[in-house]
C-alpha cells in the first residue's frame, strides 16, 4: 500500500509499505471521509454569505428596516403619548376622535353643536400646548 504524507511546506511524499488488510481499509476509509469533508466544506463555503463577502467585498444589508430610525420613532411615540396624557380629558378626546377614529372636524362640530372653525381652533391650541410640553420634556432629557 502507498501512504501519502503531505507536509506543511506543500511537499508530498508517497511511501510504499506493507500493512494488514484492516489497517489498509481504515486508512482508505479515513482518506475518503477526509476528502468528502473537504469537498463539503468547500461547497458550503461557496454557498455561504461569508464566502460572498470574502470574494466580492459585498455585504448583504437589510435596507427595508432602519433599526435606529425605528427605535427613535418608538421613543418619539412614547414621548408624544405621555405628553398627550398631560392634556385635559376634553382635549384628549378630541385628539382621539381626529387621529384614531379618523373623524372630520365637521363631524365633531355637528355632534357638539358648534362651528367647525371652533374645532380647528381647539386643535391648534392643543398642537401648541403639545409642542411646548415636548420641548420642555426634551430639555430635561439631555
Amino acid at each position: 500500500m502507498k501512504i501519502k504524507y503531505e507536509f506543511i511546506t506543500g511537499e508530498i511524499i508517497e511511501i510504499e509499505t506493507e500493512v494488514s488488510k484492516e489497517i489498509e481499509e481504515a486508512i482508505t476509509t479515513f482518506e475518503r471521509k477526509e476528502a468528502n469533508a473537504r469537498r463539503k466544506a468547500r461547497r458550503n463555503k461557496e454557498a455561504s454569505l461569508e464566502a460572498m463577502k470574502e470574494e466580492t467585498g459585498w455585504e448583504i444589508v437589510d435596507k427595508c428596516l432602519d433599526i435606529e430610525a425605528e427605535y427613535e420613532k418608538c421613543e418619539e411615540m412614547e414621548a408624544v403619548a405621555s405628553t398627550v396624557g398631560e392634556l385635559w380629558e376634553r382635549q384628549q378626546a378630541l385628539i382621539h376622535s381626529i387621529y384614531f377614529e379618523e373623524r372630520t372636524t365637521n363631524e365633531i362640530a355637528i355632534e357638539q353643536g358648534i362651528d367647525s372653525s371652533a374645532i380647528r381652533h381647539q386643535l391648534k391650541t392643543i398642537h401648541n400646548k403639545l409642542k411646548k410640553l415636548l420641548e420642555k420634556s426634551s430639555r430635561f432629557d439631555t
